[in-house]
């Protein structure tokens, strides 16, 4: 058992401060979507902005921008595109032209997939440096690009998909306009 505490203090111990702070944005997202309210394209952009450099630093960074670590990204973001596109579809939103604001329902989504993709990609890290040849393998290379090109593109999506609702409603309600 005081293995395990030391090799727990030393994992949290050897964790960059900025994956801490990382942690801390994506709770504090997580937390204001569970809430709703009113929002901004800009304030939605940050997550598939923030989640996507992520994933193409890992791609270039850790991958060295192989063909196939670039087209597991990019597979995995036209995939969590199309699901957030989906998953968009069903919501009601309610705009606000004159202060370009829209309401949004809470949601746990928000909150629950970025703690998830953090915690594949932060065991990913340790295993890594537990187990060097870790990074070799296919599967490490799907989880690793994957969910970062996953979790990118289902909030690329539902950007996108918010954006064309708000066409939509622009175009077809002088009201709203």
């Amino acid at each position: 058992m005081a293995d395990t505490g030391r090799f727990i203090l030393a994992v949290l111990s050897n964790t960059p401060w900025w994956s801490w702070a990382f942690l801390a944005y994506l709770i504090v997202q997580g937390l204001r979507a569970m809430k709703g309210g009113q929002t901004t394209f800009l304030r939605l952009s940050t997550m598939p902005v923030a989640f996507a450099l992520w994933g193409l630093w890992t791609v270039f960074d850790r991958f060295h921008g192989s063909g196939l670590s670039i087209a597991i990204w990019v597979v995995s973001f036209c995939l969590g595109t199309a699901f957030g596109i989906a998953r968009t579809a069903a919501i009601e939103v309610h705009f606000e032209k004159e202060r370009q604001v829209f309401d949004l329902p809470g949601s746990t989504f928000t909150l629950a997939s970025s703690l998830l993709v953090f915690g594949i990609k932060y065991t990913l890290a340790v295993l890594s440096a537990i187990q060097p040849e870790a990074p070799t393998g296919l599967w490490f290379l799907i989880c690793d690009v994957g969910s970062t090109g996953l979790i990118a593109g289902m909030f690329a999506g539902r950007l996108f998909s918010l954006r064309q609702k708000y066409k939509s409603a622009i175009s077809s309600d002088p009201a709203v306009a």
